[in-house]
């Protein structure tokens, strides 16, 4: 027969446990690599400019604030700053001049190439024993 529903297989108490499996920055830096990279392409641009002046800039940014928030939950602090640089340099309000469509477009790749990266590296940290009780770590 099968087994009872009240056990559970030691492989999954593991893995729901120890938290390996967890990427809460995956869909924020799916969908802020996918808007910068439709921005790449020199029609995504040129149709609709209100889109590419305004738009863009504010959904990168909110997704750029997003992830930082997530960096930080997961104290993963070397992926603070390069969001923090995305979140100044997409600011809609005021942004800064490139010049040229192909100077932008560079920038929307590295921009997507970093949510990539975000997207798998930022994920929580495990806690040591002394973090869970609450105590401060001993100086040695």
């Amino acid at each position: 027969m099968s087994e009872p529903r009240s056990e559970r297989r030691p492989d999954t108490e593991s893995r729901q446990d120890t938290g390996k499996h967890s990427f809460p920055a995956l869909w924020p830096g799916a969908l802020g690599m996918l808007i910068l990279l439709i921005s790449v392409f020199p029609t995504a641009g040129d149709i609709h400019k209100h889109y590419y002046d305004y738009i863009l800039p504010t959904v990168v940014l909110v997704l750029s604030v997003v992830m930082v928030v997530l960096a930080c939950r997961c104290r993963r602090w070397a992926w603070v700053l390069p969001f923090v640089v995305l979140v100044v340099f997409f600011n809609p309000v005021w942004r800064p001049s490139l010049g040229t469509h192909r100077a932008w477009a560079m920038a929307d790749f590295a921009g997507a190439v970093l949510f990539l990266l975000g997207a798998y590296f930022v994920y929580p940290k495990p806690r040591t024993p002394q973090e869970e009780a609450g105590t401060p770590p001993r100086s040695a």
